[in-house]
């Protein structure tokens, strides 16, 4: 047995269907490997957060996005360090373990959320046979690694809010 016809009886039978070792036969008049329709292009069902909006600009960057998230890190040390020079306090004195550890926070949180939104993806690529229909793995995708905009706009607000008071 071949490769594709493993992997679509794997498929049948995940969906319940019996197999029954030979592929089903094409339609009367067709060889059965014409090119399946194209299928209409995904609308989302929600706008993208802008946290999703930053991840595909992190994404456009060259190297890889852990580099990135890497130097945000320093990049927020050093405006730190900065802010500290510029109100007349030593760069380096006082709790410098606690500005090291924020600045890290600070890029470490946004490269976890990265990573998980990837791994998702990932997993679901794994799944994708088991789908009752492939019609609906780009919606399914899309709800599982996008946020919706305006909870998350809400949420980074009243974190932000949180973190200030």
């Amino acid at each position: 047995m071949t490769r594709a016809r493993t992997a679509s009886s794997a498929r049948a039978s995940i969906r319940g269907m019996p197999t029954t070792g030979r592929e089903p036969s094409a339609a009367p008049g067709t060889s059965g490997h014409e090119r399946a329709p194209a299928s209409a292009p995904l609308v989302p069902p929600y706008p993208a957060s802008w946290f999703d909006w930053v991840l595909t600009r992190v994404d456009r960057l060259p190297g890889h996005y852990l580099l990135w998230y890497g130097v945000l890190g320093v990049l927020t040390f050093a405006l730190i360090t900065l802010g500290r020079l510029a109100a007349g306090l030593p760069a380096f004195g006082g709790d410098l373990g606690n500005r090291a550890f924020a600045s890290f926070m600070m890029a470490f949180l946004p490269f976890l959320m990265h990573y998980l939104n990837r791994t998702a993806a990932a997993s679901f690529s794994a799944f994708t046979p088991a789908l009752q229909t492939p019609e609906e793995g780009p919606a399914l995708r899309y709800r599982l690694t996008t946020a919706p905009a305006v909870p998350s706009l809400l949420f980074s607000l009243g974190a932000a809010d949180f973190r200030l008071s």
